[in-house]
């Protein structure tokens, strides 16, 4: 930021005026120059020009020649040429202006002997020269000297001199930076005390509080750096916002105080999860940024402090965030070319940048362009630099994630080189030396894993003990280190069976998982290390593994403002952990703690929601005012999941970049949870509802099988099952399945899915086989307990699939032999996401109605939907409670208007599946115009009772990433208030809408009588409609895409 220069300006011409009237060889020539050069370096102080400064030193350089040896203004132009040349050196970072500095600076003190009246200032500029020369070549006898001369500076300034202030400041710099580099604590406790004694000389309303201030928190912070104490940090941080104050906006240093301030802030972060932190620290971060303008040298520091805070937040934004920061990392590095001063600080950050994305993408390039960038990074480094250790473990770490991809063994070596040099060079206790000691330890974990050298994992485990040692609980190192070291510990039990070892690797994971103050994602991380390693060794920690592990991914859910990136989160985390954990409890014969699990870990993100939707009536009666707050925070809640954020292009083209109302967005969404989950938690308090939104307990879950048997089917890696609920017994009955159901089930979901992409002669060609072995593997074995336990033939039953077997016409099963009956002939199938949605189905049903159900139909024909018209037609005949929207009228918008009248609703049009992006699955409609899942979920459907959805793909979901979330139409209609849906898990053939509908309509309207119409007769109605079209001839692949689903 420029200062305004009119003063100067004027000074300087004047100036030039008196130096005309000096020409070469009058005798106060000398005199003039002087005071011009004071001038233009001023200048270029506030505007960053370097001609001024250029032409500064020329003058110096005139004004020196001027005063040879022996003259009494000599120490004077020393001084003031080096001045010139530091500032030369700090913008250009060319070591011969410093040394020059360094030389003319020596010379000037000499001519300031003791006893010399400004001799104090001679002493604090080479002082001053001597730490640049320090923080370039990382020679400590510079920096030593720095010190004995800011000490002799200071005694020339007793307590009461005016100037007192500065030699405090320069001495406690020099003592600071000293302790970066050995950790010699006396060196902090000094540098603070004078901090603090400086800060007094400067008290409210002195010009220099504010540098004072900032220099306090400075060394504040490396205090709690080194102790972990928060108070240290907290005090900074107060030291830091008190700075900021007295620098408002257009004060010509404001962005250094914005970032001191938002440099802690994400420290606390680290150290508390607190989220708002975060989101103020990126916040203060952009202002900063703001603030230094494209081209400047000193931006490179502010992109970086932002990219930093960024990559912290990656984990919860996803790749949005991580890429910013690596856009701003480049453009930070491209303002340090090489020669600039601190290049290797910004090549090492771009490095870390794409290392992450590296370990998020799997994108090689990204890793060898990191290692590439952590060479050249550690060459400028040499081996006394004080920042070496931090760019050898910079390089290990990316050395060791390319051993880990290639497995070349010469990569983990080199890896374990650079971390022993790291640590060999850094005191005990250092903020660095967790780093080296965890990272050696998983190094030689991997050398013990190829090479079975015991004393390579001996040492790992001691190497992550010391890390652990100086770790404070919530460092962002504290649970990779403790689920690093219950891994090797492992990997030595393995070896040497010690029971010492197993049950500490155990409650080292259960320590980790309960940590108060890390990161979510590294909870989850080592919760999920915790259950794999107990699957191993058939711990009896798994069952609490799993509920730790469910937890903390709905808490983690609960970070990301939108439903988008909840269900990105999910497509990393998620996997088949609720299956996995139902099997482990079938395993110990809790098939009650089976079904909870299932229905916790299941469907997450419609639970969420719906949890935003939950009745409070009975709650209104005993505290409206709570209840209000819950539905208005509730609804501001799910209003920001189903928010779209407008991205905004990034002026260079390459990266589409969130405005800042992007981090707006994650800070309401903070603030809000927040705020929700304590309104949630006084809720709680009261008597008779201590369960308000807590995980349904079974006593409630097996109420779904209160009209019909509900069939669970666990499909694990591990083992696999069908869970029969009834409403005539207190627990599921258990029906094994054979071991290689879940290879077959996904064999048969890929297949499906392959031929549902390739078209209907594909289809054809496939569904055979898919039908005979849904039969074998899961039908058959299910309908022969159903019949012992005396089901009734054509009874209704409801399944509840998980996995890929969601994707699998399961309600169609049959074994196509001649004679033989399948699943449709013996049973009416419908299908319930989770068991708490089919309660819902059936809860609060409206009054009897004295008239038939208003039914809007909605339909959009076109040349490849010719019979739409006709499907249509035959549902108006139905009578005068029929409305129909066709054509123009068939918008989203006045869809969903019609859908707040009329309880039920039959779209005949195009259906389009996206697999990628789920929510933007929709119904084609006028004009090219959609319905998308997203826009359904949004809708409030208090009178909705059934919607017959005659597209495809209506109830076809993701069942590549997260099969068990049920995202498709379908759901999105249940979730909004339809209690039944009929739908397809592939295309329909146009033909068949018609047919279909007709007997649909003419079982569902079979009585005179408007108060026997029920919806829930459309399981039934769709069987009987599906029995004609096969009487009819059409093909197994068209009728078995028709699905019921609800109540």
């Amino acid at each position: 930021m420029t200062e305004p220069t009119h003063d100067l300006d004027e000074a300087i011409h004047l100036d030039r005026e008196a130096l005309a009237l000096h020409p070469p060889g009058h005798a106060d020539r000398s005199d003039s120059l002087n005071k011009l050069a004071i001038h233009l370096w001023s200048r270029f102080e506030g505007t960053r020009q370097m001609q001024d400064l250029e032409e500064a030193i020329e003058i110096d350089r005139e004004a020196l020649s001027l005063r040879p040896f022996g003259h009494s203004g000599r120490s004077n132009s020393l001084f003031n040429l080096a001045i010139d040349l530091r500032s030369r050196f700090k913008q250009t970072g060319q070591l011969q202006d410093l040394e020059a500095a360094i030389e003319l600076d020596r010379e000037s003190l000499s001519l300031r002997p003791p006893g010399h009246s400004v001799r104090f200032n001679s002493l604090s500029n080479v002082a001053i020269d001597l730490r640049f020369r320090f923080e370039q070549t990382g020679h400590l006898q510079d920096l030593d000297e720095a010190i004995e001369l800011d000490r002799e500076a200071l005694s020339l300034r007793p307590p009461g001199d005016p100037n007192r202030f500065f030699s405090l400041n320069n001495l406690a710099q020099g003592l600071w930076s000293r302790f970066e580099q050995t950790g010699q604590l006396q060196d902090l406790a000094a540098s603070v005390e004078l901090y603090r004694e400086a800060l007094s000389l400067q008290p409210p309303g002195h010009a220099n509080r504010s540098d004072a201030l900032n220099n306090l928190a400075r060394g504040l912070r490396s205090r709690f750096e080194q102790t972990g104490q928060l108070q240290y940090l907290e005090e900074a941080i107060r030291l830091n916002r008190e700075a900021l104050s007295l620098r408002p906006p257009g004060h010509p240093v404001r962005l250094h105080s914005l970032s001191n301030v938002a440099i802690n802030l994400r420290s606390r972060f680290e150290q508390t999860g607190r989220l708002q932190d975060l989101e103020e620290a990126i916040e203060l971060h952009r202002e900063a940024l703001s603030l230094q303008p494209p081209g400047r040298s000193d931006r490179s520091l502010y992109l970086n402090n932002l990219a930093n805070c960024l990559l912290s937040r990656f984990e919860q934004t996803g790749l949005q965030d991580l890429e910013e920061a690596i856009e701003l990392n480049r453009e930070a590095l491209s303002l340090r070319p090489p020669g600039q001063p601190n290049r290797f600080l910004y090549l090492n950050n771009l490095a870390y940048g794409l290392h992450f994305h590296f370990k998020q993408t799997g994108q090689l390039q990204n890793l060898e362009e990191a290692i590439e960038l952590n060479y050249e990074a550690l060459s400028l480094r040499p081996l006394d630099h004080p920042r070496r250790p931090a760019s050898l473990i910079n390089l290990g770490e990316t050395l060791y994630s390319r051993f880990k991809r290639t497995e070349q063994r010469h990569n983990l070596e080199e890896a374990i080189e650079l971390y022993r040099e790291a640590l060999s060079l850094l005191p005990f206790g250092h903020p660095h030396c967790p780093d080296s000691l965890s990272n050696l330890g998983e190094s030689l974990h991997s050398r013990f894993m190829q090479t079975g050298q015991l004393q390579d994992i001996d040492k790992a485990i001691e190497y992550y003990r010391e890390a652990l040692a100086i770790c404070r609980a919530g460092s962002p190192l504290y649970i990779p280190c403790l689920a690093g070291l219950s891994r090797a510990l492992l990997a030595r039990f393995r070896a040497i069976p010690r029971e010492d070892d197993l049950n500490e690797a155990f409650y080292m994971f259960s320590t980790a998982t309960e940590s108060r103050f890390t990161d979510v994602g590294q909870q989850l991380l080592g919760a999920q290390s915790w259950v794999q390693s107990a699957r191993e060794f058939q711990h009896s920690s798994l069952l609490s593994a799993y509920v730790q592990c469910l937890a903390l991914l709905q808490r983690g859910l609960a970070i990301s403002p939108s439903l988008e990136l909840q269900w990105k989160s999910l497509t990393r985390n998620s996997s088949s952990l609720a299956v996995d954990a139902a099997s482990s409890a079938i395993d110990k014969g809790q098939l009650n703690v089976a079904v909870e699990m299932l229905e916790q870990g299941r469907a997450l993100l419609w639970s969420r929601m719906k949890g935003y939707r939950q009745p409070v009536l009975e709650l209104r009666a005993i505290n409206p005012a709570l209840a209000d707050k819950f539905e208005t925070v509730s609804n501001e809640l799910e209003h920001l999941a189903t928010s779209r954020l407008r991205l905004e292009d990034d002026v260079s083209g390459r990266v589409p970049r969130f405005t800042t109302a992007w981090d707006d967005q994650w800070k309401k969404q903070r603030v809000l949870s927040d705020e929700w989950n304590e309104i949630v938690g006084r809720i709680r308090q009261i008597e008779g509802f201590s369960d308000f939104l807590q995980p349904v307990p079974f006593g409630r879950l097996k109420q779904a099988a209160a009209e019909g048997p509900v069939i669970i089917v666990n499909v694990s890696s591990y083992r696999s099952d069908a869970l029969v609920l009834r409403d005539d017994t207190s627990d599921p009955t258990l029906v094994p399945l054979a071991n290689s159901v879940f290879d077959e089930v996904g064999k048969l979901s890929e297949v499906l899915g392959q031929a549902r992409r390739r078209g209907e002669d594909t289809l054809a060609a496939v569904i055979h086989d898919v039908l005979c072995a849904l039969w074998k593997l899961v039908a058959q074995p299910v309908v022969d307990q159903l019949q012992s336990l005396g089901v009734a033939e054509r009874s209704r039953i409801w399944w509840c699939p998980t996995g890929k077997l969601c994707s699998l016409p399961l309600h169609a099963a049959h074994p196509l032999i001649t004679g033989e009956r399948g699943l449709p002939d013996l049973f009416v199938s419908s299908y319930t996401p989770t068991l708490s949605s089919l309660i819902s189905a059936r809860e609060n049903i409206p009054a009897m109605r004295s008239k038939y159900p208003q039914l809007l139909t909605v339909g959009r024909a076109d040349d490849s939907l010719r019979c739409v018209d006709a499907e249509l037609d035959g549902i108006q005949e139905l009578g005068d409670f029929v409305d129909t929207i066709v054509e123009k009228q068939a918008t989203p918008d006045a869809v969903l208007d019609n859908l707040q009248t009329h309880p039920w609703a039959h779209f005949a049009c195009h259906g389009h599946l996206d697999d990628e992006q789920p929510f933007k699955s929709s119904f084609k409609l006028y004009g090219g115009s959609r319905l998308t899942v997203m826009d359904i979920l949004q809708s409030r459907l208090p009178n909705a009772e059934f919607a017959f959805l005659s597209a495809c793909h209506s109830a076809a979901g993701d069942y590549v990433h997260t099969p068990d979330e049920v995202l498709h139409i379908a759901a999105a209609m249940q979730f909004c208030g339809f209690r039944g849906v009929v739908g397809t898990l592939w295309g329909m053939a146009d033909d068949d809408g018609p047919v279909l509908s007709q007997e649909f309509y003419k079982h569902m309207f079979r009585h005179d009588d408007p108060t026997k119409v029920d919806y829930k007769d459309s399981a039934v109605a769709l069987r009987s409609g599906i029995k004609a079209l096969r009487k009819s001839g059409v093909p197994l692949h068209r009728w078995a895409a028709f699905v019921h689903i609800g109540a």
